[in-house]
């Protein structure tokens, strides 16, 4: 370890002073005090200063430090970026990494200064209560309880947290449906066809292919924002296959292959033939979709451009006025293609929807048509569990009353004979 304990030198100005060594470099950290041990004050600032340096150096803490709830938290976070940091895409934000920090945020509010062998089941027990009494869904409290645990289990081999200590709080059990009157979450139900075909009316052509296309392919949301021609495969001419280079199983080493059926060909045809000769670029891009809007808008101006617009325009190019924040991107994130659809949605007067609602939809149409097994392989689900929680819960009902009019019938028959 480059780094020394919290030690004290005599100022004569300002007396006993706090300090420590980081590779060599005195930090210092405020008033020691009068007494043999540091002030609290000066201890806190030091330990976030490990912290941050056993973050940065990836080393396990010294016996002789004392972990906080805090300093853990802090590690885990930047270890999380660095995980899902090949998983995101245009610099975006991993969803992981905010359903992590909400979780913590929890224990953060009531035990950030605790030490870590002293956050035990019946500390979690209290965070618990206290997102109970906030109103959270039930399955959203045993959610975030497992991100905590999962925290504490991250911090047992890098020496932040006890084995004893984890121990204790894995014995917390989930709660379950019915308990201290909590609220239920609603399942995803898959939007009417009605609403989505009212959405389309107001839709701009780019989100009209969107979400066709998505449905075509029974895509997920980011495997239609993101897909690009270099990542599909068109060794046959007559059955095209798109690779996503990163999914949600990609991390378990799995390929998703999703097959481009002749309608989805027909939606991408002239997003394809548009980017043959780059095909590193998505195809579904917002810049160029403002270009495109920007064009049709200029050809039907009656009028003419005056040339102080035009000056605008030229130095706003030079100058490169819009902040780079506000400028379209290269393809679509999450929130973009999520809030297109809710806006196209108010104007066409139904009610708003989400892009994973369309996965529900085409799960609910194939089951129909071709049953639940050729459902499984285009949704690219392990398990047919996995797709029946896409099946809408009235069809599943309906399955359910048929194949008891089955076995009624079955046995009325077999009793008569």
């Amino acid at each position: 370890m480059n780094y020394t304990d919290l030690c004290k030198e005599w100022d004569a100005e300002r007396g006993w002073r706090a300090y420590a060594r980081f590779d060599g470099v005195k930090k210092r950290f405020g008033k020691w005090g009068d007494g043999e041990k540091a002030l609290p004050e000066a201890v806190a600032k030091y330990n976030r200063a490990v912290a941050e340096y056993l973050t940065t150096e990836q080393s396990p803490v010294s016996k002789n430090t004392v972990t906080t709830v805090a300093m853990l938290v802090r590690a885990f976070t930047n270890d999380l970026k660095s995980r899902y940091k090949g998983r995101t895409w245009e610099g975006q934000k991993h969803g992981m990494e905010s359903e992590y920090n909400q979780a913590l945020n929890h224990i953060l509010e009531h035990y950030g200064d605790l030490p870590t062998e002293e956050f035990r089941s019946n500390k979690l027990m209290i965070v618990r209560d206290a997102m109970i009494k906030k109103g959270l869904y039930r399955k959203t409290i045993n959610k975030r309880v497992k991100y905590i645990q999962q925290a504490f289990k991250w911090g047992v081999p890098r020496e932040m947290v006890d084995i004893v200590t984890y121990t204790s709080l894995i014995t917390i059990e989930l709660l379950k449906e019915g308990e201290f009157e909590l609220r239920e979450s609603e399942p995803v139900l898959s939007v009417s066809v009605d609403c989505v075909q009212k959405t389309l009316t107001q839709a701009h052509y780019m989100l009209k292919d969107m979400i066709r296309a998505e449905i075509a392919g029974a895509m997920r949301p980011q495997d239609v924002r993101l897909i690009r021609l270099c990542d599909i495969n068109r060794d046959d001419p007559d059955a095209w296959v798109y690779i996503p280079p990163q999914h949600k199983k990609a991390y378990k080493g799995k390929l998703r292959a999703i097959p481009i059926t002749w309608e989805c060909r027909s939606i991408l045809a002239s997003y394809v033939q548009a980017t043959e000769d780059t095909p590193e670029e998505y195809l579904f891009s917002p810049a160029d979709l403002m270009k495109t809007l920007a064009i049709d808008k200029g050809r039907k101006r009656k009028s003419k451009v005056p040339p102080s617009q035009l000056l605008r325009k030229a130095n706003a190019r030079k100058r490169e006025y819009r902040p780079k924040s506000r400028r379209p991107g290269a393809c679509y994130s999450k929130n973009a293609y999520s809030n297109a659809i809710k806006n196209a949605a108010i104007k066409a007067g139904v009610p708003h929807w989400t892009p994973n609602q369309l996965r529900h939809l085409t799960a609910t149409e194939i089951n129909k048509l071709l049953g639940i097994n050729i459902a499984q392989q285009l949704l690219g689900h392990d398990s047919a569990k996995t797709t029946a929680v896409y099946i809408d819960p009235d069809v599943k009902r309906e399955e359910g009353i048929e194949k008891a009019r089955e076995l009624c019938r079955l046995l009325q028959n077999s009793t008569a004979k």
